[in-house]
């Protein structure tokens, strides 16, 4: 990231809600499809909308990364097309982002802005309409039994039935799966899959919730199973930083450290940097895991870091990082400044366990 880019971010950010205001005026002016659904929404949920949008291309150009904004556009496009709404629009809406953009930043901040935007407009038609489901295609008897299985359990969550869930879980068990291998090919691969399906609008808010709380209720139930294992004598805080509710993730990595020895201590979604420091000197822990799930949480995570370094306190703490902006972005997790990146549960472990030399 070069100052330029640092501080274009800070005056898109400082502007936000101004941008917004504007970015929502000149859509409604227009007569798409579109600027249809954004009359339908109540003015408020638009602007967060509009907000959400710029925040991901604040983040992107504080970054330096350009794959973090395009990934958001590739995200939009497949939930617009799901609402009737086409990539022309979209290319639109962004050429009305630019000169909103170029109305309200000074003129130095084009030169930054402009590509990234650019970027994006030329590489929309080649983005993918449709998201892969869970499902790896492999033809593995082994691969085929864990699809079935997820495949099983996400349809007992999306008809409410929790109980017929937590019962698939229970039988695997007891047939002698491994934890580990529940947490990946059956609850990670249908969180994934219900994503999916609310971003092509085939379930509803409602029931992606509903889905996400049955399965933390389920993941909680195989605790008597997880924390059984012998002390290694390393701790770990892990958590999702402040702004960042989603919890799903740095709860298995927490998790799959336990089942390796670890003594961990996860402080749930969204929590304060002064929390997480003294969660770090309490505990005097070896490693710090620290997620964000949506690229504009990443300015908190390295300030988290930033926090935890000037800690004198800290400073034999190592640092992992991880969820989706750094797998998309090669490069992100040294940005922030930390000592490694995982890209699941099972890779947070190997990584962390290398930074303290046990591997």
């Amino acid at each position: 990231m070069t100052d330029l880019n640092g501080s274009v971010s800070k005056a898109i950010d400082a502007q936000r809600a101004i941008l917004a205001r504007k970015l929502y005026e000149r859509q409604l002016s227009l007569s798409n499809e579109l600027s249809k659904k954004f009359r339908q929404l109540d003015k408020d949920r638009a602007m967060q909308d509009f907000e959400s949008h710029l925040a991901y291309l604040s983040e992107a150009i504080r970054a330096g990364q350009p794959l973090l904004f395009l990934d958001h556009i590739a995200w939009l496009k497949v939930l617009l097309d799901g609402i009737g709404v086409s990539q022309e629009d979209l290319r639109v809406h962004l050429g009305q982002t630019l000169t909103v953009l170029r109305d309200y930043l000074p003129d130095k901040a084009d030169a930054i802005v402009t590509p990234y935007i650019e970027i994006a407009q030329q590489q929309l038609p080649t983005m993918p309409l449709q998201v892969v489901p869970f499902a790896d295609g492999s033809n593995s008897q082994d691969s085929q039994v864990w699809n079935d299985l997820a495949t099983a359990y996400l349809q007992a969550l999306l008809e409410g039935e929790r109980e017929k869930a937590k019962e698939l879980i229970d039988k695997a068990v007891h047939q002698g799966a491994a934890i580990k291998d529940i947490y990946m090919h059956v609850f990670q691969r249908t969180q994934y899959e219900i994503g999916r399906l609310w971003q092509i609008n085939r379930i509803s808010v409602a029931q992606e919730h509903y889905c996400t709380a049955a399965t933390q209720l389920i993941m909680s139930q195989l605790y008597p199973h997880i924390f059984s294992v012998p002390k290694n004598g390393y701790r770990l805080v892990a958590t999702s930083v402040g702004g960042d509710l989603h919890e799903m993730g740095i709860r298995m990595v927490a998790d799959f450290f336990e089942m390796e020895g670890w003594d961990t201590y996860y402080l749930g979604a969204s929590t304060p940097t002064a929390g997480i420091i003294s969660a770090i000197k309490e505990w005097n822990a070896h490693l710090l895991a620290l997620s964000a799930t949506m690229t504009y949480h990443v300015t908190n995570i390295t300030r988290v870091i930033e926090a935890v370094r000037a800690e004198k306190s800290c400073n034999n703490v190592k640092i992992i990082v991880g969820g989706y902006p750094f797998n998309i972005a090669p490069g992100l997790w040294k940005n922030v400044g930390a000592d490694g990146y995982a890209r699941d549960a099972n890779e947070a472990v190997i990584v962390g366990e290398r930074l303290q030399n046990l591997l």
